[in-house]
């Protein structure tokens, strides 16, 4: 039952997820340099003050869980690198420095900005409009995906970036949803065919969300990539056909495929 409620409030994204996810991310920029063991024994006792206060019993058994889990994700959960997909939603918050070798989550977050472009609040320097692409973007198009549109403003395009740049999968293809649909239902050895979405709860970060022209009975197709819950209540990264460039949102899932990147 209480797994129940923690992982509720981890897919819908609820102010205690942000409010711990910052403590984490703030303990973890303290520790900095500090050994694995260490930063993991003080992240469970931050996550179990938030949800458990069980004021330190059993810590060591959750820290020992804690490792496991770094240790099976390859040590996403902890600074950067570890598995493709990216075990947890960027490192316990946001990333902002770009390209993360190895981590389809954390380098999708790096390359998108934090937010849609809103004119009633002070945007990000540089950023004049929607179309404007985040600087790492256009790094990593330019030396990953090149020749494509300089705003970057292609859900296509985004999504084969992330995967080219972070190394996840440098044969992903430039652009286009319907043919990044077909080259992952063909390819069973890199991704894991999980079926329509159907919530949050059932998809992991990491996780390729696409529909096609076809499926959706309109002229263009999307594709994202599930980020997990993000300050600001967001829950993917994406760009979209001449509308915007890549940022954090809260794509629509109805009708869609997940694929899973293994």
């Amino acid at each position: 039952m209480q797994l129940d409620f923690i992982w509720h409030e981890i897919t819908e994204g609820s102010e205690k997820t942000y409010d711990v996810i910052g403590k984490m991310k703030a303990k973890e920029t303290e520790l900095a340099g500090r050994s694995d063991d260490e930063v993991l024994t003080q992240l469970a006792l931050v996550w179990e003050n938030t949800y458990e206060r069980a004021a330190g019993a059993g810590l060591s058994q959750r820290a020992a869980n804690a490792k496991d889990v770094f240790s099976l994700y390859g040590g996403n959960a902890v600074g950067a690198g570890g598995s493709a997909a990216g075990g947890s939603s960027a490192s316990c918050g946001n990333n902002s420095g770009g390209v993360v070798a190895g981590n389809i989550v954390q380098t999708a977050i790096g390359l998108a900005w934090p937010e849609p472009f809103k004119k009633a609040n002070p945007p990000e320097p540089g950023r004049t409009g929607p179309l404007t692409p985040k600087p790492a973007y256009t790094d990593a198009m330019n030396k990953s995906n090149p020749g494509q549109r300089a705003d970057g403003a292609d859900c296509g395009i985004f999504v084969a970036t992330v995967m080219r740049a972070s190394g996840a999968d440098p044969d992903f293809p430039t652009s286009y949803t319907t043919a990044q649909y077909e080259y992952m239902l063909g390819k069973a050895d890199k991704y894991q065919n999980m079926g329509q979405a159907t919530s949050t709860g059932t998809m992991q970060p990491g996780d390729i969300v696409v529909i096609t022209a076809a499926q959706r009975g309109t002229g263009a197709g999307h594709i994202f990539i599930f980020v997990g819950p993000q300050p600001g209540g967001y829950i993917s990264a994406s760009a979209s056909l001449d509308e915007r460039s890549a940022n954090l949102a809260n794509d629509d899932f109805a009708g869609y495929t997940v694929f899973r990147p293994k």
